[in-house]
């Protein structure tokens, strides 16, 4: 499946104007798979189309079967840039030499989601129930299961229910199948509609760092900049504007080091959860 989609994006690439595909090799742009391929890929489809068009040059978009493989990826440095989550950008930043080129500015918030008719309602009430949760990697997992541990409710305290992506999680408590799901706040924009409504938020993490753009170090400074160029300016497009409307993200901004530092809080226990945990 991953494979598939990845050379569909590939041939869209070659199906770029010529002018630039045949001077240029394509940059290769990693994705973090919170969300199932066929949703992700098409979610990113308008942000691969503007930096092709920006930067004259084709752009193929990769994510990975799970996000551990996603991250043992990026930290080889095995692409031309990547979309990932903050605290794994940052890892990526620090141990593999990626430079931060933009992020999106819009808040993210771990959110618990439960079905509205759940008799359900805090924190307290998740004690012997079945909790969704994509990956304890994803930075909205760290830091509500945090949340949940202050509120005196931990892990052996749950039914912890793996997910492959966020989505899927959702859409396994609107169908009855778990009782609650981890995700952030934005995932609840990718489901459809029907479910979305059936669903209630029982609690709200404190506001994270978002996603973040990064590029490989081999890429010229001069490719670098242009590529954040091309992002920054993604919002005054028509394309940009319907992303952000469907993707529940806003906006993008560059990237400064020392908003990169504040992300170091969350680092520690990224690398503990890769060392320990299969």
């Amino acid at each position: 499946m991953i494979r598939r989609f990845a050379l569909l994006l590939a041939t869209l690439a070659l199906l770029m104007p010529s002018a630039f595909a045949a001077d240029q090799p394509p940059l290769r742009v990693a994705v973090v798979p919170y969300l199932t391929p066929g949703v992700l890929l098409k979610l990113f489809e308008p942000v691969r189309s503007h930096l092709a068009q920006e930067m004259q040059r084709p752009i193929e978009l990769y994510t990975a079967p799970d996000i551990r493989t996603h991250v043992k990826r990026i930290l080889l440095p095995d692409f031309d840039a990547v979309i990932t989550a903050a605290h794994m950008g940052r890892l990526a930043q620090l141990e593999a030499g990626y430079l931060p080129v933009a992020g999106f500015e819009s808040p993210l918030k771990g959110i618990i989601s439960v079905r509205k008719e759940s008799d359900i309602h805090s924190i307290a009430d998740l004690k012997n129930r079945s909790l969704a949760i994509n990956d304890r990697l994803v930075l909205v997992s760290i830091v509500t299961l945090q949340d949940m541990s202050s509120r005196g409710v931990g892990l052996n305290d749950i039914k912890v229910v793996s997910a492959v992506t966020q989505n899927s999680s959702l859409l396994s408590v609107a169908q009855g199948d778990v009782d609650a799901a981890i995700t952030a706040n934005f995932t609840l924009n990718q489901i459809p509609e029907e479910q979305r409504q059936g669903m209630r938020i029982i609690h709200t993490t404190s506001t994270l760092p978002n996603v973040l753009f990064l590029a490989n170090p081999k890429l010229p400074a001069a490719v670098r900049e242009r590529m954040q160029q091309a992002l920054v300016g993604f919002g005054k497009t028509t394309a940009g504007n319907q992303f952000y409307k469907t993707s529940g993200y806003n906006g993008i901004v560059p990237l400064s080091d020392a908003y990169m530092k504040t992300i170091d809080l969350y680092i520690p226990e990224t690398r503990r959860i890769l060392a320990n945990e299969p």
